[in-house]
């Protein structure tokens, strides 16, 4: 297969490289972290000595490079799998969910994920869109959150020493930043959740009271009966 590819490989070198796969003992690794597949990846094609000279090689490597993300793709999902199963776990992956998602590269050089969760923090998701977001813990003293007891840096050091020392106050003004950061990640839904916590987050945030007065926001109602469609 390597051979058939419009690139001048030694065969030497591809042997040799094939050679390294075919010894790794993955039946004698035990944790995730042993068998890494990206790893082994990058080191098969460091040992065949691709490199990026020429402009006939571009295309090449963005199929190589595409590869690379399907691989991190699957680790990134499945980074739990034992590493006795891995390999054909990641068959499987490229079999059944990897088609159709993972254009060849030099057609759209583009980073595709399959369908996923993702789970970050708002300062994460700056920059990032989704179709559908989900915004947990909409209570108060959650979010915002609590202002913390006790002895502050301004104990220590006076805000007079410091110039503009009101950006580093935070405040629920600076949440409520937050709060448009994470809302204007949603392209098309977004869900904005919470349930009753203890006595300290009982009531519901302040930011959710004022999302509820957009029009195109709606509650749930749990007379309505909802379904996929």
């Amino acid at each position: 297969l390597w051979k058939n590819i419009d690139y001048d490989l030694d065969e030497k070198e591809i042997a040799e490289a094939i050679a390294t796969l075919n010894v790794i003992d993955v039946k004698s690794k035990k944790f995730y972290g042993e068998f890494v597949l990206q790893k082994v990846y990058h080191d098969f094609l460091r040992r065949i000595s691709i490199v990026d000279e020429s402009n006939s090689s571009e295309i090449i490597l963005y199929n190589l490079g595409k590869f690379s993300q399907v691989i991190n793709d699957f680790e990134t999902i499945y980074y739990t799998t034992i590493p006795a199963n891995k390999l054909s776990s990641f068959c499987n992956f490229l079999k059944y969910t990897a088609d159709g998602y993972y254009p060849e590269g030099h057609i759209a050089n583009t980073y595709i994920r399959p369908d996923a969760v993702n789970i970050m923090t708002v300062h994460q998701s700056k920059g990032l869109e989704f179709t559908a977001v989900f915004i947990p813990q909409m209570n108060h003293n959650n979010f915002p959150s609590a202002k913390m007891g006790g002895k502050s840096i301004w104990h220590v050091i006076e805000k007079d020493w410091i110039p503009n020392a009101d950006r580093f106050a935070g405040g629920v003004e600076e949440e409520r930043k937050l709060f448009y950061v994470a809302i204007t990640r949603a392209k098309k839904f977004l869900f904005l959740t919470r349930s009753p916590g203890n006595a300290r987050e009982k009531k519901v945030s302040e930011f959710m009271v004022e999302a509820k007065e957009s029009p195109y926001m709606l509650g749930f109602d749990e007379k309505m009966v909802y379904t996929g469609d």
